[in-house]
């Protein structure tokens, strides 16, 4: 194996520990405070940046990767936070070393996970249960671990 392809793995792997790691504790921080780390969310963008700038990633590739997160940001602001900014700001912070399919992928995933735990509980509450607010970040986190899980087969 030549010695790129090796530190390719070994970034991967490395960018894949720390998303996994710091994806986690912001998924505690929303379920616990509905509030997310900007320190964190800035050592994931950063991971993810040197990523793609060890990698070669072109930055038009980086440019849709943002997308979703600004997309989701953008839909935040107009609906008056009722989609909350962090999450928003999580799932931009993660395009930044993911390929533009893979983000889609985890957004979603993470949208149609979070979607059908958000119908359970309309199901099972009635109408109080339309107006609950929950952490999005977890969904989040298990598109994540899927993607890496189902892409490790």
């Amino acid at each position: 194996m030549s010695e790129p392809f090796i530190a390719g793995i070994f970034t991967a792997a490395m960018k894949d520990i720390i998303c996994m790691t710091v994806l986690t504790v912001l998924a505690a921080e929303d379920l616990k405070r509905k509030y997310v780390s900007g320190s964190l969310l800035v050592i994931l963008a950063a991971a993810g940046a040197a990523d793609s700038f060890l990698t070669g990633r072109m930055p038009e590739e980086m440019i849709l990767s943002l997308l979703p997160g600004i997309l989701l940001l953008a839909l935040s602001l107009l609906s008056g936070e009722r989609i909350g900014t962090g999450d928003a700001l999580c799932l931009t912070a993660l395009g930044f070393g993911m390929e533009p399919e893979e983000i889609m992928e985890i957004f979603c995933t993470g949208f149609l996970a979070a979607g059908v735990y958000s119908a359970a509980v309309v199901i099972k509450k009635g109408r109080r249960g339309a107006d609950e607010s929950f952490a999005f970040i977890p969904f989040v986190l298990c598109a994540f671990a899927a993607d890496r899980i189902l892409r490790a087969l």
